[in-house]
């Protein structure tokens, strides 16, 4: 209404003292409050090494602030992916804006550093963390529902593992079958496409060195997979991993995951059917 707007605008014009007022107490509230454009920005300085990630947290940090603890990590940027997952998210994920880097698997540490500082800020005793290319299988809420009820049984415990993309030289403590499902204990991790994370873990991410360049021993998962952790999976894998979208890290297709999955899948399976022949 423009008749509205020039009385609004004559008024403001026409009490001066009460304007500044106003127009301070305006201040005073953007200023404590921290933008979309604020975390963006300094996202691309941080992507960029212009400013370093405890500054990054000090300064928007507080943009952030789970709901629950289900968190799925998605790059705005990404579009297909997220779409997606947005097509597929039936479980009640909230999506965290992913943090980026000039090496990307740096960009994803920072991510999970940054989800797990927030985590251990919120005192929330676990988070779920998925990856926007994670599959949910037909039976995914069913043995999903199955293993956080297994979980809520264990006392010690620091991660359960969804998938597994490399299955290396870990040892299995204990294997128990309730409800047909067979689960793993097993003493090391690999993967972050579908974790649910104890607050035990959140130290260990939170002190993870970005600045360390060794792309063999530093990226996210391979630092926690030197950690000796206790951790439990599912046999067979309780998700999947889109093979048709392409890696937000790496760059090339998922289908190069799938072998590999695979492999680590049937390495469980018969690590799992040894231990069992063993205790007979």
């Amino acid at each position: 209404d423009v008749t509205q707007l020039k009385n609004r605008i004559t008024y403001w014009l026409s009490n001066e003292k009460e304007r500044v007022s106003k127009v301070n107490k305006n201040n005073e509230i953007l200023e404590e409050k921290t933008s979309a454009f604020d975390y963006y920005f300094y996202r691309f300085l941080l992507a960029n090494d212009w400013i370093d990630f405890n500054h990054f947290y000090e300064l928007v940090g507080s943009f952030v602030e789970f709901k629950g603890n289900r968190v799925c990590l998605s790059l705005p940027e990404e579009v297909e992916r997220r779409e997606a997952f947005d097509q597929d998210n039936k479980y009640g994920f909230e999506v965290f804006p992913g943090l980026r880097h000039k090496r990307g698997w740096t960009g994803c540490g920072l991510s999970y550093k940054f989800i797990m500082k927030k985590a251990q800020e919120q005192k929330l005793e676990n988070i779920l963390v998925c990856e926007d290319d994670v599959f949910f299988p037909n039976d995914f809420e069913k043995r999903f529902q199955a293993c956080m009820n297994y979980m809520d049984g264990e006392q010690d415990w620091d991660v359960f593992q969804g998938l597994m993309a490399d299955v290396g030289n870990v040892t299995i403590s204990q294997v128990d079958t309730v409800n047909n499902q067979t689960f793993v204990h097993i003493d090391h991790m690999i993967s972050t496409v579908f974790n649910l994370y104890s607050k035990e873990v959140y130290p260990y991410v939170i002190v993870w060195n970005e600045k360390n360049e060794d792309v063999h021993t530093n990226t996210i998962d391979r630092s926690l997979e030197a950690k000796d952790l206790k951790v439990i999976a599912t046999v067979p894998f309780l998700v999947g991993h889109k093979e048709d979208l392409n890696s937000s890290v790496w760059g090339f297709n998922n289908s190069q995951y799938n072998d590999m999955i695979e492999a680590s899948g049937k390495k469980l399976k018969k690590l799992v059917e040894k231990f069992e022949n063993t205790k007979v």
